[in-house]
């Protein structure tokens, strides 16, 4: 490769440049792959963002019937309607994000034990629609959830590469979080 030198420092020099362009191919397959995995993160995470206000706005729409329908439902359940943060329903992979989940199953628990409670309530069709709505949103965020683990896992990977961690450290990127 380098005629103007000797057989051992030849073969040193052509080694060392092997390695580098290994190197510099490896580092652009992982930016490639951290590249796709962040990008798939962000769609992931604007389809859980849809399902979760789409669920909330449910759940009001069940309380808002059994208004209608002049269902007593206890004041603290109101409350707790009343006070969901609504920007926290966007934060997926954070303590907020997980409070506001945990909140909305336990109205649309709460909801249906009222339902159970009054008949009339559960036979009526804005009542059942709404309600099977909720239950496919539950199937579709559950759905969207495991796609996004799956993809943290694999970006968490291609951070952690190691012939090209220390650039990821360097630039202070993070391990993302998965959603239980």
């Amino acid at each position: 490769m380098f005629k103007n030198l000797s057989q051992p420092l030849n073969i040193t020099l052509t080694i060392i440049v092997g390695i580098a362009i290994a190197w510099v191919l490896a580092l652009i397959v992982d930016l490639l792959f951290v590249g796709f995995f962040s990008s798939i993160l962000k769609k992931h995470t604007k389809g859980m963002t849809v399902v979760v206000n789409a669920k909330y706005e449910n759940i009001k729409k069940i309380y808002s019937l059994f208004e209608k329908y002049g269902v007593s439902v206890e004041e603290r359940i109101l409350d707790a309607l009343k006070n969901i943060d609504v920007k926290a329903l966007s934060k997926h992979d954070t303590l907020e994000g997980e409070n506001v989940r945990n909140v909305l199953s336990y109205l649309k628990d709460e909801a249906n034990f009222i339902a159970n409670k009054n008949k009339e309530v559960l036979e009526k069709p804005d009542f059942q629609a709404a309600k099977q709505y909720i239950n496919e949103l539950d199937v579709q965020y559950r759905s969207n959830i495991a796609m996004y683990n799956a993809d943290v896992l694999g970006y968490n990977y291609w951070i952690s590469f190691l012939p090209c961690r220390f650039i990821y450290k360097i630039f202070k990127v993070k391990k993302k979080n998965i959603i239980a």
